[in-house]
């Protein structure tokens, strides 16, 4: 196989439909983070008291972090994953901005 038959995706960010859809802020914030955190996410054993209530945490994550303004994970993970937990107001209203038809999770 060779890779000259591969190729590479082509960023729509700066697409008329995108740039009008999503808030530009909340937009670089996300391209930035995913980048950032799509290659590993580290886990921060120590933020739950127990294994259940990381299990109840993450089981219930689509319905709260999600959609929640009021949802908070304050003081989770180091470095870029503290980041992406205190901006996740950015996440919401990325997710907000698609439309139920574009959305790839249950509610």
């Amino acid at each position: 196989m060779t890779l000259l038959y591969l190729r590479t995706l082509r960023s729509n960010l700066d697409s008329p439909f995108i740039q009008n859809l999503f808030d530009a802020d909340d937009l670089a914030f996300c391209d930035d983070i995913l980048c950032k955190m799509s290659r590993s996410f580290e886990d921060d054993m120590t933020y739950f008291p127990t294994a259940e209530a990381k299990i109840a945490t993450l089981l219930s994550f689509y319905k709260t972090a999600l959609v929640d303004p009021a949802w908070s994970m304050m003081g989770c993970g180091i470095g870029d994953e503290r980041r992406l937990f205190l901006k996740m107001v950015s996440r919401r209203n990325m997710m907000k901005a698609w439309e139920g038809r574009y959305r790839c999770y249950r509610r």
